[in-house]
């Protein structure tokens, strides 16, 4: 019995998408929905197609996770086994996502492509319309869960577009469909997704390789400028977050502005006490360590319980950040972190060299949207986190297409070199059709 896996990865995938609309509020389970029925895709092709072979990036991931989870179970005394737990399945989404979109990297029909971009428009829509007559709040939580779903919409809708035979990657008629999903989005009002918009503008319309070369001025001064203009549109929340008080000094006027810097700060302690292995799932800055599931005894040890937002009586913002909770994992964990981000941009290098510019600016975008909410939220966790997952995930499988030795041979070649060079331009030998 063959399974088809990419017939059943078309519908997870949508439904994916769906639950970022969902999943805030309307159907909570959502996006674990999601995650089991991705288990559930990952044990049908190894059953039935015998292709286990294709998922040892994800057996290493949830390898090392599973050590974490021991790790918390018998030596974390912060939570409880079931908190630790549900922390554990939570880290699980994006990383289950990715690893699964890497082994199968599915192959999608004109058909499946046209239904996914449809899908994305109406969603892209509904949310305009749903933050234009302040529906938002009420169905889905929060208004930024308008703008989190443009930006599944925004990144899935641009990699199924995507066609090689046109030069720029995009025909003119889905570079307007693009546009239109970033304004349904701007209703949310939130900064960070202001600044997402700057980030996708910037790929999709005007990167070119070699743009990032910086032994050129010009190219500096490029880098620069972007770089500014993405502060200049968050700003407002940073200052707001981050700079418009005195730690020393409670303002009862901007109580709000406490919480995220105190995480940071807290995130030092913790390491600070539980360097190596860090201080254990379901410990800090996650929703498992809140009431929501069970309050973490750690925050009484810094006096964390204190601030307004953290405490056990409100702790809304104790999982408001990504960046902190890698305390949980300590150094070796933050380390295993980035070796992974490492491994995905190499990849996305590799892609960008072996087969278009464009699929290159699409993993990055998804990439640079972690960065700049993580500062202030933790999408990665979320639906629209396996979603941006999934998209980085089939990118990086386009470069399974090329061998490592060719691989290593293209990285040495300047990505300018390979576009705009007619001595070595690559003839695009390592096409990938998804």
């Amino acid at each position: 019995m063959v399974f088809n896996i990419h017939k059943a990865f078309f519908g997870t995938f949508c439904l994916s998408i769906l639950s970022t609309t969902l999943a805030p509020k309307l159907v909570k389970f959502s996006d674990e929905l999601c995650l089991f029925a991705f288990v559930l895709l990952a044990l049908c092709d190894i059953i039935f197609n015998k292709n286990i072979r294709a998922y040892k990036l994800l057996g290493v991931l949830i390898g090392v996770l599973l050590f974490y989870l021991a790790y918390s179970i018998l030596f974390s005394p912060y939570n409880t086994v079931a908190a630790q737990i549900n922390d554990f399945i939570i880290q699980c989404k994006p990383l289950v996502a990715f690893g699964l979109a890497y082994a199968i990297a599915p192959r999608f029909s004109a058909n499946e492509k046209h239904i996914l971009k449809t899908l994305c428009l109406a969603l892209g829509f509904l949310m305009c319309v749903f933050g234009l007559t302040g529906v938002g709040e009420v169905l889905m939580f929060h208004v930024y869960y308008l703008g989190l779903t443009c930006v599944s919409c925004i990144v899935a809708y641009a990699l199924v577009a995507f066609d090689k035979n046109i030069p720029s990657g995009f025909s003119q008629k889905d570079l307007y469909a693009i546009g239109f999903l970033i304004l349904c989005g701007l209703p949310c009002t939130r900064s960070k997704y202001y600044g997402f918009c700057i980030v996708v503008l910037y790929f999709l319309f005007l990167y070119k390789p070699g743009i990032f070369d910086l032994k050129k001025i010009k190219n500096w001064a490029i880098l620069l400028g972007f770089i500014a203009i993405v502060l200049l549109v968050a700003w407002q929340k940073i200052s707001y977050y981050y700079f418009s008080h005195d730690l020393d000094m409670y303002d009862i006027d901007q109580k709000e502005a406490f919480a995220r810097p105190v995480l940071f700060g807290g995130m030092v302690l913790v390491l600070a006490d539980h360097f190596w292995l860090g201080s254990g799932l379901a410990s800090y800055a996650t929703y498992s360590s809140g009431t929501s599931v069970n309050y973490s005894d750690l925050y009484y040890d810094y006096g964390i319980n204190f601030v307004w937002g953290l405490s056990p009586d409100y702790c809304s913002f104790i999982a408001d950040t990504f960046f902190p909770e890698l305390a949980q994992f300590g150094i070796i964990g933050i380390v295993c972190f980035l070796v992974f981000c490492y491994w995905i941009w190499r990849k996305f290098r590799i892609v960008m060299r072996s087969h278009h510019y464009k699929l290159f600016a699409i993993g990055v975008i998804s990439m640079l949207f972690f960065i700049i909410d993580g500062v202030g939220g933790c999408s990665v966790l979320q639906a629209v986190g396996t979603v941006l997952m999934v998209c980085m995930g089939i990118i990086a499988s386009m470069s399974k297409s090329v061998s490592k030795a060719q691989a290593k041979e293209l990285l040495k070649i300047p990505a300018s070199d390979v576009y705009y060079n007619v001595k070595i331009k690559t003839d695009k030998r390592y096409d990938y059709e998804f």
